[in-house]
């Protein structure tokens, strides 16, 4: 009994990597960190843009830099692509209107 116990959780541990649920968690983990960071980037190039440091070629060159960071996560790990959920990209759209209202007095 206990031998097929443990040929079993050898089985599952295994295929643990097959199971589209592990799959996309940890696809969905490493982008979390990839997104964190470029927020750390994001954060100190709006700082910079906020107090005049950059002019308007540079903040086109940065925001491009970004934008290219998340298409590559994005790409990395999703090659099938993200599903857009409407209702959570509005609440993303109005919590960041309010982070920079907020944060910066600009809105």
């Amino acid at each position: 009994m206990w031998a097929a116990i443990i040929a079993a959780s050898q089985v599952a541990d295994a295929l643990k990597d097959v199971f589209p649920f592990t799959k996309k968690h940890k696809a969905a983990s490493a982008h979390t960190n990839a997104l964190e960071s470029m927020f750390i980037d994001a954060q100190l190039e709006w700082e910079n843009i906020f107090s005049g440091r950059y002019s308007d070629d540079q903040i086109m060159t940065r925001r491009h830099k970004l934008m290219k960071l998340q298409h590559d996560a994005e790409q990395n790990n999703f090659p099938d692509g993200l599903a857009l959920r409407e209702k959570f990209f509005a609440e993303a759209q109005i919590d960041a209107k309010e982070y920079f209202k907020t944060t910066y007095g600009v809105g």
